[in-house]
This record gives structure tokens, C-alpha cells and sequence, in this order.
């Protein structure tokens, strides 16, 4: 992802009354390293712009760089690949209890699914939730961490 970097406004109104020169055009840049490991969130200052010479990480005193991959935006395709990686898990684990109090399933389901949402509202809600951890790249590390069902909280689905 990349955005304009906003130069330091003093150096903006120096430029602007003379007294200095002109701030140079920059990016800001964040760049999502999965491949890192552990992997991080890296952001640099890019410039100048639109023939750039340098890429170096963005030094802040008051803002960590690089920061845990966990907070990171998530992209829709990512987000939907981590939901439908633990809603397998689920039905492998508790399907059949599924199975039994809603007569449906997350997957291989035919034409009686259920569906997730990444809130609690749903059409036809279901006394049934999943806190997920889906921190990093890899799935393998991916776990459920607590189960919602019927009216009780789980730290697993065993």
C-alpha cells in the first residue's frame, strides 16, 4: 500500500515564505512481510517522487516500525481464506453436533449451509460462535480459541 508522504509543516512553511527549500515529493509505503519470520508490517519513506532513489524504514520516536503482523489491514480475499479455513476445522471437529441442532454445516453441506459473518448478525442468527486467532501467513498456526454454543462459552471444541 502505498500513500503520500506529508513532509514536516515547518519545512512547508519555510519553502512557503522563502526561507527554504522545497520539501521533496514522497511516498509512504507499507509493505506486509509474510515471508519474515516472525512476520511484521515494515513502512518506508520512498522518494523522491516520480523517479525514486531511495527506500529506507520510517524512523518515529512515538510509532514502532515494523509493527506484528497482526496489525495489519486484512483484505477481503485473505479474510475470507482464513474464515474458510477455520470453518472446515469446525466441521471436522464439531459438525456433527452441528449437524444435529441446526441440521446444516460450514462445508460440503449441500443446499443446507451455514454461512459466517464477521459480527454477530446474521439473517437467521445461531446460538453458535467461533473466536479465531488467524494471526500470520501460515494456516497451520491458525486455532480456534473459544466456542459460543448454546448459551455457554468453550475455551475449545473439545
Amino acid at each position: 500500500m502505498s500513500d503520500l508522504l506529508v513532509p514536516p509543516k515547518s519545512d512547508v512553511l519555510k519553502f512557503l515564505d522563502g526561507s527554504g527549500p522545497q520539501p521533496p515529493r514522497e511516498a509512504r509505503v507499507l509493505i506486509f512481510r509474510g515471508d519474515k519470520a516472525p512476520p511484521v508490517v515494515e513502512e518506508y519513506r520512498v522518494g523522491p517522487l516520480s523517479d525514486p532513489t531511495y527506500c529506507t524504514l520510517i524512523k518515529n520516536p512515538v510509532r514502532r516500525n515494523p509493527v506484528q503482523f497482526a496489525f495489519r489491514p486484512v483484505g477481503f480475499v485473505e479474510y475470507f481464506t482464513a474464515v474458510e479455513y477455520i470453518m472446515k476445522q469446525v466441521d471436522q471437529e464439531v459438525g456433527f453436533i452441528l449437524q444435529e441442532s441446526y441440521e446444516a454445516t460450514f462445508t460440503d453441506c449441500g443446499d443446507k449451509c451455514l454461512t459466517t459473518y464477521p459480527t454477530p448478525i446474521g439473517l437467521h442468527p445461531l446460538d453458535f460462535g467461533v473466536l479465531a486467532n488467524v494471526d500470520g501467513s501460515d494456516p497451520s498456526l491458525w486455532k480456534i480459541e473459544k466456542v459460543w454454543y448454546a448459551g455457554a462459552l468453550y475455551e475449545s471444541t473439545d
